[in-house]
């Protein structure tokens, strides 16, 4: 049956299962439409529609949810055909209805509001006698043929791209054209091995993040700093050697670099060294910044060259508010700052940088945002990106948005009406929900364990923000970290009972989230959550 243009191709199902069988299955689609389809993006957890109409493929049993499919760069152009994957683990013995199916992104109820792409019955049976050979034989087929082949061929071609680049010593129009290549195609892998859940990749993370200072020269109230036992500005930066070898080793494959994951990234010496390696190797740059160190017109203007996105972390509209939650900022110092730099984004060609503000929510700034909203327009920004502010004091909870959910939906109304008229971009939380009428369900497998990376100033690896495994140095190579056995183990139980306590809360890869309780688990930390 169609839905929403798609046409359901074929699939390598088996029919019979043996209970507790865990696998990942695949199915074939075309769009039939002479448009592109757009799709849940696996990193739009803020609930704003990146296109007018995005769509979300479901898998559901006995009409249950049961996971999300993820689509390639969230798109499936017109007639073009893709092979998608799900895991699917079965329990009881029993017979079940599998269904998958197509609805509006923001469907509360997609088995409710949903167009079914197709169906089957399931047995799972406990004296499972086995896979016969058609049936082996045919999922075979459909695995080499949809799988393991494009992985292979994938594999071929960075192999081929990295050999080529092996050989060219001067910048030319042709290394940077194959350097494109080989950052396109890494991507592409590295997608594949993530929906097929590989667990010894041979891509590179596409997107980085990366401590060169743990440092910051401002003291936040709610900052996390504050309430950890380790003093981050007596942390060394990060060594010459271990930054040199991750410029050669993962710059060539990087699509992005995010300098901000602890400290303030424009304290660290090495900026101008990033700033060259980014133009050199094609990296766009993505930061969050206090903003108190945009200044200078030629570093400003060698800054906006390289620049994907920043953020100024700009709290609130209100001189005396802002500097007493962002404790040692200027207000006015930040602001100047914020506009010579929009002036700069003004004079650019199109596509330009994009540039806006960071907001964290309490709620004594949460009336705040349209007028936020205005001064990004006023500086000549092009977003405004909130979240909840974390507590992790018992005395500060009654500070938090959590204490306020319906102020926080009234806000979030007019906060978009206002970002609607002035044509500022609003990622903004979507509101909350009444507590546990949906269950809080898995999207996906998390991009930190095949996209992305996290590298903290000692060199050592880790998978995201959280600190979840032992140290994994970096210093030698980056690919032996990657693909060691605790890497390899994340991959394997991150979406089992058995994965870290932090991943089954994770924010990333948790839709249906968004109730008091579910978001107390995520925003209230330490003694707050007591």
């Amino acid at each position: 049956m169609n839905g929403y243009g798609i046409r359901f191709l074929g699939h390598n199902i088996p029919r019979v299962l043996p209970v507790h069988f865990s696998s990942v299955f695949a199915f074939r689609i075309q769009n039939t439409l002479s448009r592109g389809l757009y799709f849940q993006s696996h990193s739009s957890f803020y609930g704003t529609a990146i296109n007018d109409t995005t769509l979300r493929i479901s898998i559901l049993l006995d009409g249950d949810f049961l996971a999300d499919v993820l689509v390639y760069n969230d798109c499936i152009h017109s007639r073009e055909r893709a092979t998608l994957f799900f895991p699917f683990q079965t329990q009881d013995e029993g017979e079940y209805r599998l269904q998958i199916v197509i609805a509006e992104q923001h469907a509360r109820d997609v088995s409710e509001g949903s167009r079914s792409l197709f169906g089957m019955a399931l047995q799972v049976k406990r004296n499972f006698s086995g896979f016969n050979l058609k049936q082996k034989v045919r999922h075979g087929f459909f695995t080499f043929l949809y799988s393991e082949s494009p992985i292979q061929w994938k594999r071929l071609q960075v192999r081929s791209c990295r050999a080529i680049l092996s050989y060219f010593r001067q910048k030319s129009a042709f290394e940077e054209k194959i350097l494109m290549q080989l950052k396109e195609i890494n991507r592409e892998l590295a997608f594949m091995e993530k929906q097929v859940r590989k667990l010894q990749v041979a891509s590179l993370p596409c997107y980085l993040g990366m401590d060169t200072t743990t440092k910051c020269n401002l003291n936040c109230i709610f900052c996390f700093r504050n309430y950890v036992d380790t003093d981050f500005n007596s942390k060394p930066d990060m060594s010459a050697d271990t930054l040199n070898q991750l410029i050669k080793e993962l710059f060539p494959t990087a699509l992005t670099l995010n300098l901000s994951t602890i400290g303030e990234p424009l304290i660290s010496a090495r900026v101008e060294k990033i700033l060259k390696a980014c133009s050199d190797y094609q990296v766009r740059l993505s930061l969050t910044t206090n903003g108190t160190l945009l200044k200078g017109d030629d570093f400003l203007r060698k800054l906006a060259s390289v620049l994907h996105y920043i953020e100024i972390s700009f709290d609130s509209a209100s001189p005396e508010l802002f500097e007493k939650l962002r404790s040692g900022a200027s207000y006015e110092s930040i602001l100047q700052n914020a506009i010579r730099f929009g002036e700069i984004r003004r004079s650019l060609p199109d596509p330009k940088f994009n540039l806006g503000f960071s907001m964290t929510l309490f709620r004594e700034n949460l009336k705040e945002i349209p007028d936020v909203l205005r001064i990004v327009s006023e500086v000549g920004g092009n977003f405004l990106k909130t979240d909840i502010g974390v507590i992790f004091s018992k005395r500060d909870v009654h500070r938090s948005v959590l204490t306020c959910p319906g102020l926080y939906n009234e806000i979030y109304e007019i906060a978009h009406e206002k970002s609607r008229q002035i044509g500022i971009r609003l990622l903004m939380r979507p509101p909350f929900s009444e507590n546990c009428h949906s269950k809080a369900v898995r999207y996906g497998i998390c991009d930190y364990l095949y996209l992305s990376a996290c590298i903290r100033s000692e060199g050592e690896l880790n998978p995201c923000y959280f600190h979840l495994i032992a140290s994994l140095s970096v210093k030698n190579e980056f690919r032996t970290a990657w693909n060691s056995e605790i890497m390899q183990r994340l991959r394997l139980e991150h979406d089992t009972n058995r994965c870290h306590p932090f991943c089954k809360d994770c924010y990333l890869v948790l839709e249906g989230s968004d109730s008091v309780e579910n978001r107390k688990k995520q925003f209230l930390k330490g003694d707050a959550l007591k």
